[in-house]
């Protein structure tokens, strides 16, 4: 993945500082981050993600 799961139950500062460090060291989260920002960008970016869920939303697919 390119990121971390923080447990709710178990969330700290420390654990926050701890993980942080932990995705800002590794190359691998910065590989797969951005091989997921250029797929974002190739279905169209944010704008048609924004639209999406707005065309969702007025179509009661889902609720806010």
């Amino acid at each position: 993945g390119a990121g971390l799961y923080l447990d709710p139950q178990r969330f700290t500062p420390a654990s926050l500082r701890r993980d942080a460090a932990r995705v800002l060291a590794a190359p691998s989260f910065r590989q797969r981050s951005a091989a997921i920002g250029e797929s974002f960008k190739a279905a169209g970016g944010y704008m048609k993600a924004a639209d999406e869920v707005m065309g969702m939303l007025e179509k009661g697919k889902v609720r806010a």
